[in-house]
């Protein structure tokens, strides 16, 4: 019923009847109280319980301490401090068993015991860590340390820089310092340097950097920088200055236009003349300077509608201005205008042949493939011209001297032959040292195979024109003769007197009366042939009119198959001498023998030749005799237009050129481009025009829509006389001047590189560059770390592939806005364009790979385009025309449109 009188602790009696018995703090051993019961009559009855309070271990007791150290300094604390005033009621020796839950540093034990707390870089004010006392016996209190971390003056950083720079540049910039108290406060000066060039420093930092006149090399320059409180730093710049090393872009626009520099640019005299055919013409006039040929086959000279025209252009020393208008410039000292002579004769086919007839001036050839020669509707006809000194007069009339004077005449063989659709040099392709060149008759009918084409190469020979497609094998009067090259043509048969009014006699045989034959010793296609007249023959042309020319062949079986050929052409060879030229159907004979009847009665001749055909080899399988070059895009119809191009870059290898004039660049629909392919020891192996690279080739792309820029490419020789070789990219559907369709003919001069002055590539190395390009066109190469392009006048290319992720930056210069710069891509490649300027900066395959990206675009005031906002400005742009040069803003309506895209993404 009750407890009570406990001796060393508490007792209670709780309401179950169950009685709790509490020992005093930290007693231990025999302790006791006292409980009574009852009977619930009155009687009760007492007695004591004992109770063993057995020993357990108590925890210590630590103490809270205080501390202090300044800002950036490493504190150390006894372990033996801060077990100083720890308790422990069993008398354990404690020691300090850890340290954690640092504030404001980081806590740990050295090889010692001791404590070290390290404050966080430039941390000031409280901070506090944890420690845990032990009595050895798994008691333990853990207490805190309390620290006042007082603030101190921090010396600033200079962070120093690398500069990458052409050859005499300037750059300009801010030099990098901080500081965690006064950044604002800062202050700089010149330390020391630099021993290559000279650079001022402004008191905030502000520095230009200028290299020495013609130094390349290594350069620095030292900067201190001081803050507020007297502490300072020296920072350095380290300067790469890089030897101008000219380089080939990989692409050249038309669109801005030549400026006189680069090239100069023809442009038609009338709307529909469609100027579209240009070759170097060699020097025909003597003078030194390389001429240029021109033609435009829909112009329509007094009246003649279509009749076509051709230009020829006096090359002169320094070259041209920006462009030559032929409505203007044609007067016989800048050169003159060969019309075309009946409505419809299209004369537009013109190249440059060299000394044709080897009396020391450049001839040429013009063609007209809708000419008519002789009642053949579309023949076609060219007309060879010969050079001479002094060149010509203000214009050329064709139907004067055509005979050898002025120069000759070649007609086509058929109607709708269309012979002069392309006439193209040769070279001297039979070492005679004399000029070679080639007709094209894309109509013709070569053995029957309709529209098949033909093309007719003819040599060069000082006395005359040796018609036919291959070397002749001559059959002449009183025995058989060679006349040229025959190797591998099996030999020549001879035996016979020659064609009379009688039977030839023949070691093979013989055709019957009249007929002369030829053995070739095994089967051969032959292709055409020629019979000449003689001077005392007592015929004239009037009789070959009326002759007819059979065929005979066999195939060693003496079976016997015939063409008769009715017609030909005959042509006066002088002296009285007339020949007749004709073609020959399908047939592949081991013999040959031909007649020629004139009535009923033989004709004497002279002498026959024939024309083989040559071998042929498969393009597919050129291996190591050639490379093919495949096209850049479906539908862009390559190798419209072939030349070669001279050495244009001057590396001692010719170079070549090939277009396509339905490319469609920068998606203006058949604008054209054309590919200068440069030439190298070894040659290439196969090229594919979609990843050429500037080595390879420079791209040049047709300046808008429909102008089917190289429709016709070519050499040009050296038109302005300084040592380089140059070329002609022409542009038919081009409408210079609001001229529909008059067409433009584009020179551009060659050199080592190619640009408005220069281009000239600067490399960063593996630290964060500030790559600056100089007044020109140059190339920054990107390297490791966080480089800073610089973007400069000129046009700039930016190569930073691989890098995307290095967190890169395009700095634009002064006063350039955020709606000043216009964002194209031209095929893999972003362009952003200065307005109103020719400047520009060209990232190299940005819309290729993610990581070819820069990660960031800044202009001089600060503004930003992260690189994931560009492609919303690109497509924001791409269907308007940005303003033109000199226009430095945007137009009322392109600001409707743009303002707010471009404020939504510039930052």
């Amino acid at each position: 019923s009750d407890v009570g009188n406990a001796s060393h602790g508490m007792v209670a009696l709780n309401g179950d009847g169950s009685v709790t018995f509490t020992p005093d703090a930290d007693f231990n051993g025999n302790a006791s109280f006292n409980y009574t019961i009852s009977d619930g009559n009155g009687g009760f009855a007492t007695k004591t319980v004992t109770v063993n309070v057995t020993p357990v271990n108590d925890a210590p007791v630590a103490v809270a301490k205080t501390a202090s150290t300044n800002e950036d300094t490493v504190l150390t604390i006894t372990a033996a401090s801060l077990l100083s005033g720890a308790t422990d009621v069993e008398g354990d020796a404690l020691t300090l068993s850890s340290v954690g839950n640092a504030v404001g540093g980081s806590v740990s034990r050295n090889a010692s015991g001791d404590v070290v707390f390290t404050p966080t870089a430039n941390f000031n004010g409280t901070a506090r860590f944890d420690y845990t006392v032990t009595d050895g016996n798994s008691g333990f209190d853990a207490k805190t340390v309390t620290m006042n971390v007082a603030s101190i003056n921090d010396t600033p950083v200079a962070a120093g820089a690398s500069l990458v720079l052409p050859q005499d540049g300037v750059v300009s910039g801010i030099l990098e310092a901080h500081d965690v108290e006064d950044g604002a406060s800062l202050s700089f000066s010149l330390e020391g340097g630099p021993a290559h060039g000279t650079v001022s420093i402004t008191t905030n930092g502000g520095f230009i950097y200028s290299a020495a006149t013609g130094y390349a090399g290594s350069d620095s320059f030292r900067y201190r920088v001081s803050d507020s409180a007297g502490a300072t730093a020296i920072g350095e710049v380290v300067v790469g200055v890089q030897a101008l090393s000219p380089v080939a872009p990989s692409s050249l626009d038309l669109a801005p236009g030549l400026d006189g520099t680069r090239g100069f640019t023809i442009t038609g005299a009338a709307a529909g003349d469609q100027l579209r055919a240009a070759a170097v013409a060699g020097d025909i006039n003597g003078d030194g300077y390389a001429d240029v040929l021109v033609a435009a086959p829909g112009m329509d000279p007094s009246a003649r509608s279509d009749a076509g025209a051709a230009y020829v252009v006096y090359g002169k020393v320094g070259g041209f201005g920006a462009t030559i208008d032929l409505a203007t410039a044609m007067n016989g000292t800048t050169g003159f205008v060969i019309p075309g002579l009946v409505a419809g004769d299209g004369l537009g086919a013109v190249t440059g042949i060299g000394d044709f007839n080897g009396d020391g001036f450049d001839d040429f050839v013009v063609a007209a493939p809708g000419a008519d020669p002789s009642g053949r509707s579309g023949a076609g006809a060219a007309y060879l011209v010969y050079g001479k000194a002094g060149g010509f007069g203000a214009s050329l009339d064709l139907s004067i001297g055509m005979d050898g004077a002025v120069g000759q005449l070649l007609t086509g063989a058929a109607i709708d032959d269309a012979a002069g659709s392309s006439v193209s040099a040769l070279g001297d392709i039979n070492g005679d040292d004399l000029a070679d060149f080639a007709i094209t008759a894309p109509g013709a009918d070569p053995s029957g195979r309709a529209g098949a084409g033909a093309v007719y190469v003819v040599l060069g020979k000082a006395g005359g024109i040796p018609v036919g497609g291959q070397e002749p094998v001559k059959i002449a009067m009183g025995g058989a003769t060679v006349i040229g090259n025959l190797t591998g043509c099996g030999g020549l048969m001879t035996g016979f007197d020659g064609i009379r009014q009688t039977n030839p006699t023949s070691a093979f045989g013989s055709g019957g009366p009249g007929w002369i034959g030829v053995d070739w010793g095994g089967a051969k296609s032959v292709s055409g042939f020629k019979v000449y007249g003689t001077a005392d023959g007592g015929f004239d042309s009037s009789c070959w009119s009326n002759c007819s020319i059979e065929l005979y062949g066999s195939n060693g079986n003496d079976t016997a198959t015939a063409t008769r050929l009715g017609g030909g052409t005959a042509v006066n060879t002088g002296g009285g001498v007339f020949s007749m030229m004709a073609g020959l159907s399908a047939g592949s004979f081991s013999h040959h023998w031909v007649k020629v009847t004139s009535g009923s009665s033989y004709t004497t001749i002279a002498e026959v030749e024939f024309y083989t055909d040559p071998d042929t080899t498969s393009l597919g399988a050129l291996g190591a005799n050639g490379f093919t070059i495949a096209g850049a895009t479906a539908g862009d119809g390559l190798g419209g237009a072939i030349s070669s191009a001279g050495d244009f870059n001057g590396d001692g290898y010719d170079d070549m050129l090939v277009s396509a004039s339905l490319a469609d660049p920068s998606g203006r629909i058949d604008a054209g481009a054309t590919w200068l392919v440069y030439g190298k020891a070894g040659g290439w192996h196969d090229i594919d025009l979609a990843t050429v690279d500037a080595v390879q080739a420079l791209k040049i792309t047709g300046a808008a829509g429909g102008d089917a820029s190289g429709t016709m490419v070519s050499a040009a020789g050296d038109i302005n006389g300084d040592g380089f070789d140059d070329i002609i990219v022409t542009s038919p559907g081009a409408d210079p001047s609001g001229r529909s369709e008059a067409g433009v003919v584009n020179v551009l001069y060659g050199a080592t590189f190619y640009g408005t002055t220069a281009v000239t590539a600067i490399s960063g190395t593996i630290a964060d560059d500030i790559l600056t390009g100089g007044a020109e066109n140059d190339i920054l190469n990107g390297g490791q770390g966080r480089d800073i392009y610089a973007a400069s006048a000129g046009k700039d290319v930016i190569d930073n592939r691989g890098h995307g992720a290095d967190d890169d930056k395009v700095l634009f210069g002064a006063n350039i806005a955020i709606d000043q710069l216009w964002f194209q891509q031209a095929l893999n490649d972003l362009k952003v364009s200065v307005i109103g300027t020719t400047d520009s900066v060209t990232v190299t395959g940005w819309f290729a790979s993610n990581s070819n990206h820069i990660s960031t675009l800044q202009t001089a005031d600060g503004h930003t385009l992260a690189d994931t906002a560009v492609q919303n400005l690109v497509a924001a742009m791409v269907s308007m025309t940005p303003p033109p040069i000199g226009q430095m803003t945007l137009t009322t309506q392109q600001h409707q449109q743009l303002d707010t895209v471009i404020a939504a993404n510039w930052h």
